[in-house]
């Protein structure tokens, strides 16, 4: 929805507002995922990104392989070593320094994970998965949401049509990111991801966008006065805080 401009909102709140949005006052919209289907999210922080094209070119024009293979640096393949090199199969970031400013978690962190509703099967399922890279609850949450993680996201310039094509490409473009969290900045980490990524003369550039955090509300945190909400409807807290009433459609 976000990524049309909302397109057609409006209109549809105002044609329903007799029926379906009789009894409600407020709308608003939470442009995220919730943790299962059953219970509604609010969201309070997002992982920022960076996000990387490494360019390497071996010649001037296209090759043929058979004529050609064996007694030149190959793009595609000099790309393959270069990217499998950023992250390991079991998604640890291999650049030099990305992890040092992530913080250590803190026992009343871990707490705040203990109460809330997740299913991991219902997960696995919900992404089409059957093995998961963590098996319990907290560890999947917490690299979801509060460490940083590296993705490949494909290769620009290389043959990816059906066939069997033979060509070697000239000049391949690879593509990956890195999600940020609290204390990582995106000029330290393009710096250091770039650094890993020019290896042997390969052009690299990015795009980022930085790390969004705002204040937990818990038990303890007083909550600002509003105006009672008809209905019987329950938002769960991220925290796990008792349920707020209010009329939710």
């Amino acid at each position: 929805m976000e990524e049309s401009g909302s397109e057609g909102l409006d209109e549809l709140i105002f044609a329903q507002k007799d029926t379906f949005f009789k009894d409600v006052d407020y709308v608003c919209i939470s442009d995220n995922y919730w943790l299962g289907k059953k219970k509604p999210c609010i969201t309070y922080g997002l992982r920022g990104i960076c996000y990387f094209f490494i360019e390497v070119e071996c010649s001037n024009k296209d090759l043929h392989s058979g004529v050609y293979g064996g007694s030149v640096h190959e793009a595609m393949t000099d790309l393959i070593l270069l990217m499998g090199s950023l992250v390991d199969k079991r998604g640890n970031i291999l650049i030099p320094g990305i992890n040092e400013a992530v913080a250590a978690v803190t026992e009343e962190e871990h707490k705040l994970y203990d109460d809330i509703d997740f299913d991991i099967e219902e997960f696995a399922k919900d992404v089409g998965a059957q093995i998961l890279l963590h098996n319990n609850k907290k560890d999947i949450l917490m690299h979801r949401w509060r460490f940083p993680s590296l993705s490949l996201h494909g290769i620009e310039g290389a043959f990816s049509g059906s066939g069997a094509k033979t060509v070697i490409p000239r000049k391949v473009v690879g593509k990956f990111s890195i999600r940020l969290v609290p204390n990582m900045t995106p000029e330290v980490v393009s710096e250091q991801a770039c650094g890993a990524g020019t290896q042997g003369g390969a052009k690299s550039g990015c795009v980022r966008a930085e790390t969004w955090v705002t204040k937990v509300l818990t038990r303890q945190t007083p909550r600002p006065r509003m105006p009672p909400l008809p209905g019987s409807g329950k938002i769960s807290n991220h925290n796990g805080s008792r349920d707020s009433e209010a009329n939710v459609r």
